[in-house]
């Protein structure tokens, strides 16, 4: 933190020489008490572990602690990722030993703990990343709209659960005016969009780059008995323009982009 000490929370800003800054989570209001509870317990754990932080630094580049992830559901259950370099063998074993025990015993609703590696300069892993599941169930079960939504470590998924109800039942009703023959949900991620909207219209397609994203929609439509619902792995910018080639040109389209960024391809931005 800005004080030199290690913690637990969010970036407040990289330095030049790319050393990341954090601030507490603990007086944050957005940050739920089980959250706040799980840094404090891991903070603890990486100041009386044996393993360095990983020095993010041009001139190092070296350690071990890198990130930690949580998502929770409106149960209270949480599912806890830890981000690390690659450890291998009694390395391993011993750097598990460091904090799984002591986040069980002591930070209440964990149902999953990941671990990653990443030998990346940036936190932000290779799609191919090791990614283990070393404690619990390997998926979160998130409520919505009637659904009943499943969720890993790596699923874009709105970390806000209350707010993205609201922006759910909105998105379905600008989407759907009246029934809708197809509605093509780009960067659709677990298929939540997707999904909320199947009952309003004939057909869904959904596009999302994240194959682990993709499986965790099939497997949610198929838990929740949805059936006119397809989804697709790859680029937008390459599938969309096929998959509206082959549709019947008199039939009602609707597209949703989440999130509508501007980086957007141009060839997806002139299709829409």
């Amino acid at each position: 933190n800005e004080a030199g000490e290690i913690d637990i929370g969010f970036i407040l800003r990289i330095r030049s020489d790319g050393e990341q800054v954090v601030g507490s989570v603990q007086e944050v209001p957005l940050v739920p008490a089980a959250m706040q509870r799980l840094c404090r317990v891991f903070a603890a754990c990486v100041q009386t572990s044996a393993f360095p932080i990983y020095d993010r630094r041009e001139t190092a580049r070296t350690g071990v602690w890198r990130m930690l992830l949580a998502r929770q559901n409106p149960a209270g259950e949480l599912l806890v990722m830890v981000q690390t370099t690659t450890l291998e063998g009694e390395r391993r074993s011993d750097f598990l030993g460091c904090f799984v025990h002591k986040l069980r015993e002591e930070v209440t609703g964990i149902v999953s703990i990941y671990l990653q590696f990443n030998d990346e300069v940036t936190d932000a892993a290779r799609p191919d990343a090791v990614t283990e599941l070393i404690h619990g169930q390997p998926r979160l079960e998130m409520p919505m709209l009637g659904l009943r939504l499943e969720i890993g470590p790596l699923s874009f998924f709105n970390p806000n659960t209350t707010t993205c109800i609201s922006l759910m039942e909105t998105t379905v009703k600008y989407l759907c005016p009246k029934r809708t023959n197809v509605i093509l949900d780009i960067f659709s991620g677990v298929g939540t969009i997707g999904l909320c909207a199947a009952g309003h219209c004939d057909r869904v397609i959904g596009v999302e780059i994240v194959e682990e994203a993709v499986e965790d929609a099939r497997r949610n439509a198929a838990r929740n008995g949805i059936t006119n619902v397809e989804f697709h792995a790859g680029k937008a910018e390459d599938l969309i323009p096929k998959i509206l080639g082959d549709m019947d040109e008199t039939l009602e389209v609707a597209a949703v982009v989440d999130p509508s960024r501007a980086g957007l391809h141009p060839r997806l931005v002139e299709i829409l």
